[in-house]
């Protein structure tokens, strides 16, 4: 089972995309308009050109405003998100944003506390813009594998190498968190010894280790008017396990 997401890849180029290739009952391919515009012209309501010069955005936003002010903010912000399951499939979280929108750059959720044995299950989660959370209201989703294990031989700190009681919780470029001090390294190769792209700290044997599942490139907003987006968690059946999301997002 691979992890899934609502909406399908697009292509940032013209390679493969819209207009490479000639539309059915159509002699050739659509060709994009070149050259330059005035900066006279308008295109959707605004100047043509977004320069400074131009008269466009950059001339009627100077500068960018500092934290605590109105208008575009672009310093990222980290949201923690706490998802403890206590004898329960499916646990639900009010996630306050600060607005009705925000654009979140990059997310990870991962098991943050030893549940007692060895963890393996796959787990759904789903956003939704509205407090009565039903499903025409998610945004998205994601199937990830949420999994547990602990050392088996104490890693040195001068070497890659991480040797977990099970290797197969994990895949190659998945990362990997200790829970004694939290540090998240990267696998390059799986084996019964994990290799790491880069030198792992000392843990002792017995260290608990995560996988830390990854996303990015969503919006998180409200459609209630409100400044919070509702996050839904489910397993297949009951689990005891606690959980944390870390969002990063910019306004």
């Amino acid at each position: 089972m691979s992890e899934e997401r609502f909406g399908l890849p697009g292509s940032e180029s013209r390679a493969g995309g819209v207009g490479s290739e000639p539309l059915s009952g159509l002699s050739e391919a659509i060709t994009f308009p070149s050259g330059t515009f005035s900066t006279g012209e308008e295109r959707f309501g605004l100047p043509a050109s977004l320069g400074y010069a131009g008269g466009g955005i950059g001339g009627i936003m100077p500068s960018l405003p500092s934290a605590g002010t109105d208008g575009l903010y672009m310093e990222p912000e980290t949201i923690t998100v706490d998802i403890d399951f206590v004898g329960s499939a499916s646990e639900d979280v009010t996630i306050p944003i600060g607005s009705e929108v925000r654009f979140l750059i990059f997310g990870r959720v991962y098991i943050d506390e030893d549940p007692g044995a060895p963890f393996d299950h796959w787990a759904q989660y789903t956003f939704y813009n509205s407090s009565t959370m039903k499903g025409s209201e998610a945004y998205y989703r994601n199937v990830v594998k949420m999994a547990y294990t602990e050392l088996e031989v104490a890693t040195t700190g001068s070497d890659a190498n991480i040797t977990p009681d099970d290797h197969t919780v994990f895949a190659e470029q998945d990362i990997a968190r200790f829970l004694d001090d939290g540090e998240m390294v990267r696998l390059e190769t799986i084996a019964d010894t994990l290799i790491a792209e880069d030198v792992v700290g000392a843990h002792p044997i017995d260290t608990g280790i995560s996988r830390v599942s990854e996303f990015s490139g969503i919006t998180l907003f409200n459609m209630d008017g409100d400044s919070s987006t509702y996050l839904r968690m489910e397993f297949g059946s009951s689990k005891t396990v606690s959980v944390k999301m870390e969002l990063v997002l910019v306004q």
